[in-house]
């Protein structure tokens, strides 16, 4: 049973890019010892009474092989064998762990570890991992797009997430005990973690004003009768201050639209905005390196829009520099930056139902 699982990996890897990274591990000859030490692993996790565990002297014997032979008990048929091989990997090396867990697990009940205990389900563990990561949304990390609706697969939208970030971490800390942060500005400009540093030094242009937006929403369906509020909130990965014109009824400025599924604009109801309260300057600092961002703004798309009714939307928000720049900071146009489930968009999709 363990040597062809071998033999597929890079079958499955060529069909799924997600899986890609794990496979690299498993794309040279499993030993026979190795092959061996995972069937035992096995029988063990299938009586239910695990008593085999990881040390140096194991890791040192088999080398990446054992790794990549443990790596295998994450496909088998059984949950107690899942569960055993993701414990073991772990065991083994828990930051190597991290791309298989993320790759080749997707059981989405809770099952016990290989020590009895009940924990995450595996298709959380790899989150549970890298609880570490900074700036982590669940409700980006959980959600599903709206095209899945049907069939929603939380653990799925997870995988993606994770395997779409993982590249973007910084990994401190020993191979059993990994911290993970993540580096959104690694993200954004798409350069893995390690060499965004000298990517900003050859391009200093580029990181001279880098605003964005982001929206939170705890989920993307809504009945027809019930509000759809979104917050805003502004950030500048940049190097110089940016001063951010902050009143949203400003019309020249902020740019709000909707669109439903058949590419009609939703008509706007501008008085739904909110003026700035009195006394508040006009303009705001959105200061470099994301040091302070700027948040609060809370939207009920279902107030701002008048939504005609069920059907599939579309949101975006974008800001326009103004021509009277400040001797001091940069100006720049810049919009709305969300995860939808799959990558990063313009755009927020969302449902309404009846």
């Amino acid at each position: 049973m363990l040597g062809p699982a071998v033999s597929c990996a890079s079958h499955h890897a060529h069909e799924d890019p997600y899986l890609k990274r794990a496979f690299l591990t498993l794309s040279s000859p499993i030993s026979h010892s190795a092959n061996a030490l995972a069937a035992n692993l096995r029988e063990e996790a299938l009586r239910g009474d695990p008593r085999y565990d990881i040390d140096e002297a194991d890791i040192h014997r088999f080398g990446q092989a054992g790794f990549a032979g443990i790596a295998q008990l994450l496909r088998d048929e059984d949950p107690r064998v899942r569960s055993a091989g993701a414990f073991y990997l772990s065991r083994w090396n828990r930051s190597d762990s991290v791309p298989f867990l993320i790759g080749l697990l997707r059981d989405n009940e809770p099952w016990p570890d290989a020590l009895g205990f009940y924990t995450l389900s595996p298709a959380r563990t790899a989150g549970h991992l890298l609880g570490s990561m900074y700036a982590c949304s669940n409700s980006d990390r959980d959600r599903v797009p709206v095209d899945e609706r049907s069939h929603p697969d939380v653990g799925l939208a997870r995988q993606r997430w994770y395997a779409h970030h993982f590249p973007y971490c910084f990994i401190e800390g020993s191979a059993q005990l990994p911290i993970y942060y993540w580096y959104p500005m690694a993200a954004y400009f798409e350069v893995p973690a390690a060499e965004i540093q000298a990517f900003r030094s050859s391009h200093p242009e580029s990181f001279r004003c880098v605003p964005f937006v982001t929206i939170g929403a705890s989920k993307n369906v809504y009945t027809s009768n019930e509000a759809i509020p979104v917050s805003l909130s502004f950030s500048n990965y940049g190097t110089d201050l940016m001063w951010l014109r902050y009143d949203q009824t400003e019309v020249s400025v902020h740019h709000f639209e909707l669109v439903s599924d058949d590419g009609k604009p939703v008509p706007m109801r501008r008085h739904a905005l909110k003026p700035l309260p009195p006394h508040t300057p006009l303009k705001q600092p959105l200061y470099g390196d994301c040091a302070f961002g700027l948040g609060g703004w809370v939207l009920d798309l279902a107030d701002l829009f008048t939504i005609p009714g069920p059907g599939e939307y579309r949101f975006r928000y974008w800001y326009t520099a103004t021509d009277d720049r400040d001797a001091e900071g940069c100006s720049v146009d810049f919009g709305l930056r969300v995860w939808d489930g799959r990558a990063y968009s313009e755009w927020f999709r969302f449902v309404v139902t009846p």
